[in-house]
């Protein structure tokens, strides 16, 4: 097994790939800076410990060392494992309450890389071979490989065979960048759509299936690192994209941040550790085989509704395992998701509305220049969208999303001019007709005096019409079982 996993990687590009993940950390952490008390504080996250300016500046710190110590030239695995604790923590623990809920992928491969930097780390600080250190950083592509190929599968089973794809993202403000550039502009011919939204579903596949075979892992990981960092000039995704394209660091020499040998660098002898690397075939054997296990038992679930006969100490355990990795259904950008936005409005007492996310991210009338330029970050995207689309999902979640609107207005003073107007949050559709793509107020909901309104505007299209067949409300929480 260890043999199997074990392809190609250069390491002395390791140390280019451990610099650069430490440089996005800390351009992640710039981006949210402005803002680091709201979102990662109880305004976002009510079980978060940062409720005071301090704790937000302690916490700041805190990742600003950690993500500057991953670019020095020392072995050090106590600053992955901050880095660790923080993401796994804020993106993936507090998801369920999280106004953003993690970010989706924007919050997982954050957690995901430096998870994978911490053991590589530990292992090279505990004399580890190179051919172990080798295996893990294989089984993290590997991981990679499943959930491309995963994105794969549901882009094709959820409209872009049909094309209704990527398309609906770059005329959407809240996902592309060049949104108000595309609006009102026609669409490109529909042969031309079908073939790009077959192209990127496809490419995901082929990109998947060569990851996950070793020998072609290096090919595989270079296509995926240079399309996300094309994606990088137009969609919203935050850091995501410079995240992926550092994978293909360990393949490609592009330049050495260090002119140093991987071997020079890490040269020690601490302990001879042959026995417990002698044990780690079955570990390697147990993690790929359970993760195939759950990624098949979700597959079965969630396309084919079938329900297994799983004691029930194994399906709780199985639930853990996935939200705790995370192995999950990924949907990133497919149609039902990015072919909607949600507008923010508000309504003085004579009537007249200002927009507080205008298509082109700046709200003149906010009270300083970061609070101008709020929803140009993509945590806020991340918010409209999740709390609009628990209810599009399942109309019994109206209650639960009230109360997470709720939270997110309080935080919305610095936008209004007045923090007693009404604030509409607006349920905007995106349809193709006559070679365009046009908007369509479909749902309104009201703020007023601390209470939630909603008003129908639309009757011919409904909120609640998923392109995908296999949505449905779940059972539990990390789950793809059957409701109950």
């Amino acid at each position: 097994m260890e043999e199997f996993l074990s392809i190609s990687i250069n390491f002395d590009n390791y140390l280019t790939f451990k610099f650069f993940s430490g440089f996005i950390f800390l351009l992640d952490l710039i981006t949210f800076l402005p803002y680091l008390k709201r979102d990662f504080g109880k305004e976002y996250q009510l079980n978060s410990f940062i409720d005071t300016k301090l704790k937000a500046i302690i916490f700041g710190a805190v990742w600003f060392v950690s993500s500057l110590s991953l670019m020095l030239p020392m072995n050090n695995w106590i600053a992955p494992l901050i880095l660790c604790i923080i993401f796994r923590f804020f993106y993936i623990h507090s998801r369920p309450t999280n106004l953003f809920r993690g970010g989706g992928a924007v919050g997982m491969f954050p957690a995901f890389i430096a998870t994978s930097i911490f053991i590589s780390e530990l292992m090279i600080n505990f004399n580890f071979s190179w051919l172990s250190i080798s295996t893990f950083l294989n089984f993290m592509l590997f991981h990679v490989g499943v959930v491309t190929l995963c994105a794969g599968i549901y882009k094709l089973s959820s409209g872009y065979l049909k094309g209704e794809g990527l398309e609906y993202a770059l005329y959407n403000h809240m996902w592309s960048y060049w949104g108000f550039y595309f609006k009102n502009k026609k669409l490109p011919p529909r042969f031309l759509i079908v073939i790009t939204d077959y192209f990127i579903a496809l490419n995901q596949l082929i990109i998947g299936v060569l990851m996950i075979i070793p020998e072609t892992r290096d090919i595989g990981t270079i296509m995926l690192s240079f399309g996300f960092l094309i994606l990088f000039l137009i969609l919203k995704l935050g850091n995501l994209c410079l995240l992926v394209g550092v994978y293909s660091l360990l393949f490609i020499d592009y330049f050495k941040i260090y002119s140093i040998s991987f071997r020079e660098y890490y040269f020690f002898n601490v302990l001879d550790l042959a026995a417990i690397e002698g044990s780690l075939n079955p570990v390697y054997i147990f993690l790929a085989t359970s993760y195939i296990s759950i990624k098949l038992l979700h597959y079965a679930q969630f396309y084919f509704r079938l329900s297994l006969p799983i004691p029930t100490f194994l399906r709780y355990l199985i639930e853990k395992i996935s939200f705790y990795a995370p192995i999950l259904i990924w949907r990133v950008f497919s149609a039902d998701i990015i072919n909607f936005y949600i507008k923010v409005e508000e309504e003085s007492k004579n009537g007249n509305r200002y927009r507080l996310n205008p298509d082109n991210f700046y709200n003149r009338n906010a009270s300083n220049f970061f609070a101008k330029i709020r929803f140009f970050h993509v945590a806020e995207s991340c918010v409209l969208s999740s709390i609009f689309l628990s209810v599009r999902y399942d109309k019994e979640n109206f209650e639960e999303a009230k109360k997470k609107l709720l939270r997110y207005i309080c935080t919305l003073d610095d936008q209004m001019i007045d923090n007693r107007n009404k604030l509409i949050f607006t349920y905007t559709k995106l349809l193709k007709k006559d070679g365009k793509i046009i908007y369509l107020d479909l749902e309104s909901w009201i703020h007023v005096s601390g209470k939630i309104y909603r008003k129908v505007l639309n009757k011919q299209y409904s909120i609640y019409v998923n392109q995908s067949s296999f949505i449905r409300p779940l059972g539990k929480f990390g789950s793809y079982g059957k409701s109950n």
